[in-house]
């Protein structure tokens, strides 16, 4: 299992028999001492990866087609819209990149309250294919869930190209009765979506920084993104965001999103490309 990518508290946590044996401490020593077929350096943690360095003191300028169209759109209003409407659905909005000259991105959209997150396969630096994917996305969800709080009320996006023109999500669905509340993170602010960007460390294992994403398809992300979804979160009390989403939105949601259960003791998190 932990040459499938599993880390030792995701075993620890899903196996009985494990558990029953020794404590996860017990277990990452031996392993560190040599006492199992699997050796400490396959753990995806074990090498010490460099420090990224500052970037400079001058943040980027929001990317938008009409600036008029930022009022009432940027992280304040989002957090006080939050505070409003405590009840209201969030989701985060962001991008995953390969190679720069790649065709391709994946769109991640992350639910924070329990990390459930999908990955949709976007024409990179386009707009209106983001958009398309969104739309296609909520629209799915929105039928999955009729007579029930709508999941994506109030989203936040990240501010790369692919989004400039994302309040158009607003009125698009406005158009089919459902109301949608978009939002802009900080330029370089990765911790406005902090839950996106943490879980975008599982996306990396299976999809690594500088790798092409060309030749993906749709069906290989669905696969991924259920591993990850199956994949236990010690800060939800070992539950996996697959159970936390189903238990909130119900199973109809997760299959509208493509998103299957993954066997805990079978989840793989290895380089698909």
């Amino acid at each position: 299992r932990i040459r499938l990518g599993q880390s030792v508290h995701h075993i620890h946590a899903t196996d009985q028999e494990v558990a029953a044996i020794c404590s996860e401490r017990t277990l990452r020593r031996i392993l560190c001492d040599g006492l199992l077929s699997a050796k400490a350096h396959e753990l995806r943690r074990y090498v010490r990866f460099k420090r990224r360095l500052p970037g400079g003191k001058e943040a980027r300028r929001l990317v938008v087609s009409d600036v008029r169209k930022l009022l009432g759109r940027m992280h304040q209003d989002y957090l006080d819209y939050v505070a409003s409407n405590p009840e209201a659905p969030t989701c985060q909005l962001d991008s995953v990149i390969g190679k720069a000259e790649d065709a391709k991105a994946i769109l991640t959209i992350t639910w924070p309250e329990s990390n459930f997150q999908v990955g949709l396969l976007i024409d990179k630096g386009r707009p209106e294919s983001a958009r398309k994917a969104i739309l296609k996305a909520m629209r799915a969800v929105a039928k999955a869930c009729p007579g029930k709080p709508f999941p994506m009320e109030a989203c936040l996006s990240d501010n790369g190209t692919e989004f400039y023109d994302y309040w158009k999500v607003e009125e698009a669905m406005a158009g089919g009765g459902i109301s949608v509340k978009t939002f802009y993170a900080r330029p370089m602010r990765s911790d406005d979506k902090a839950e996106a960007e943490r879980n975008h460390e599982l996306v990396r294992y299976v999809f690594p920084k500088g790798k092409s994403l060309d030749g993906l398809t749709q069906a290989d992300l669905d696969s991924a993104f259920s591993n990850i979804n199956s994949y236990v979160r010690r800060s939800k009390g070992d539950k996996t965001p697959f159970e936390l989403a189903e238990a909130k939105f119900g199973r109809g949601f997760c299959e509208a999103l493509r998103i299957r259960k993954v066997d805990k003791k079978k989840v793989r998190l290895l380089a698909a490309i």
